[in-house]
């Protein structure tokens, strides 16, 4: 498969280049305007901010980010949450609103299979003002993994909610960062801009994403598309390196410079496709070109039922994302698109990726182990099965699946999905996870002080 050649990589580097430095971004919030204004390499022209290329060159090389230690070795990593708001219903089948029990089933049945990530659903039955900090405490009374990395992007939209999520983050000891997001192109939401600017000046790490759509809010063309969010992030990462001091600032791996295709038949982001797949062969080049960790955004479907379309166009796609380096992988669980959270489409997809990553480990073909001497003693028309080498050899020379049926036809009893639905009701049953009494004394502490707290009240309003 073609990736991108190092000539055409140098390419889009001045492109984007040029693009940081004669059409910039836009910042609507005059305290931040006025203190990049001291920096020489940035120019401002109303409420356009541009940076010299050198910036670019100087800085955007050498982003640190802060990887957790299981990102990066021999297993593969299994990433989900997208906060969505309906669940498919492990009793009927049928998609309803999400509770607060739904995010307690599903992240005990994430963290069982040692999934990372964010909020797997939003939550329905709590006041409006408590869903950002009910997210986290779930999150952190019920997970090892979620809500505690890079790759976690859980909504933190006011100051007074910021303020009770950080409290609980330390009474926990977890990880708090705040981010922003580019409302493409080129300008962000000014909540969230208020937000980054109470945290600027201290120790909180500060983080930048884009999410530009192909034909919508980039241009149709996938490379210019990919230009265009790489010159968003680039410059929205220097902005904040700029003003944040010496404190961690770094680009949001979850989404790095890709963008999403649009069905114009009927007009939605559409995942999966070749043009989506085309995406991922090109993002991998260029994270590697700029050194950003990979996140393989491969564990998507546009199928709406936990059907051979999820599996045909999710397993095609991460298969390939493997294949080029990808060892880390989003978002899993979802249906139709991203719009519907499935926790046994969830199961599927954590079965496929451990059959992707236990095909790739295979060794390498070896002469060596072409056996002449085993093959000349068996007579013709005998057999291998009763031999020391098949009985001491076969469970490690084969791979088995339970859940993917390998019975000889007529023997298999369940369909796939029910055998799905089984796994994930025993995971959550035999969860054994929890977090020490005072700590969970604290934060329900919080939580209550939260729950009556007139400001955070209003901020939601």
């Amino acid at each position: 498969m073609q990736t991108i050649p190092p000539e055409s990589l140098s390419a889009f580097h001045e492109k984007v280049l040029e693009l940081v430095s004669t059409v910039g971004i836009q910042l609507d919030h005059e305290q931040m305007l006025r203190r990049l204004a001291d920096f020489q390499g940035v120019r401002i022209s109303g409420h356009t901010v541009t940076f010299n290329p050198d910036l670019v060159d100087r800085h955007v090389f050498r982003i640190a980010f802060d990887l957790p230690a299981y990102y990066g070795g021999s297993d593969f990593l299994l990433i989900t949450g997208n906060m969505n708001p309906t669940i498919k219903d492990l009793q009927t089948g049928i998609a309803r609103q999400a509770t607060t029990r739904d995010l307690v089933e599903a992240t005990k049945l994430e963290d069982s299979l040692g999934i990372t990530g964010t909020a797997a659903v939003s939550v329905s039955d709590v006041p409006k003002h408590m869903v950002e900090v009910t997210l986290h405490k779930i999150l952190w009374e019920n997970s090892r993994f979620k809500g505690n990395d890079i790759f976690e992007h859980n909504s933190r939209s006011t100051i007074p909610g910021c303020r009770y999520i950080h409290e609980m983050a330390q009474v926990m000891n977890k990880r708090f960062t705040v981010g922003l997001w580019f409302e493409s192109p080129r300008r962000f939401n000014h909540r969230e801009l208020e937000v980054v600017y109470h945290y600027l000046d201290t120790d909180v790490p500060l983080w930048v994403g884009s999410f530009p759509m192909y034909g919508v809010t980039a241009p149709v063309y996938i490379e210019s598309g990919m230009a265009q969010s790489a010159a968003e992030l680039f410059a929205g990462y220097l902005m904040l390196r700029l003003l944040h001091g010496d404190a961690p600032v770094y680009i949001q791996v979850i989404d790095s410079i890709m963008g999403h295709p649009v069905n114009w038949r009927f007009a939605n982001v559409v995942y999966s496709t070749i043009e989506d797949m085309l995406k991922t062969v090109y993002q991998i080049s260029l994270n590697n070109f700029y050194n950003i960790p990979l996140v393989g955004v491969s564990v998507l479907s546009n199928g709406k039922e936990e059907d051979c379309q999820q599996g045909f166009e999710k397993g095609v796609h991460t298969l390939i994302a493997a294949l080029l380096g990808a060892r880390a992988f989003r978002t899993a669980g979802l249906l139709a698109q991203d719009m519907l959270y499935s926790p046994v489409q969830l199961v599927l997809d954590h079965e496929m990726l451990r059959f992707i990553q236990t095909l790739l480990a295979k060794r390498a073909f070896d002469p060596s182990r072409i056996l002449v001497g085993e093959i000349a003693g068996v007579a013709p028309g005998g057999t291998f099965l009763e031999g020391a080498l098949t009985l001491e050899n076969f469970r490690r020379e084969y791979s088995e699946f339970p859940l993917f049926d390998s019975a000889p036809g007529g023997q298999g009893a369940e369909s796939l999905t029910r055998r799905a639905l089984d796994v994930v009701r025993d995971r959550i049953a035999r969860h054994e996870y929890h977090i020490p009494g005072d700590r969970q004394r604290e934060l329900d502490r919080i939580y209550s002080q939260a729950l009556h707290d007139r400001q955070l009240i209003d901020a939601y309003a």
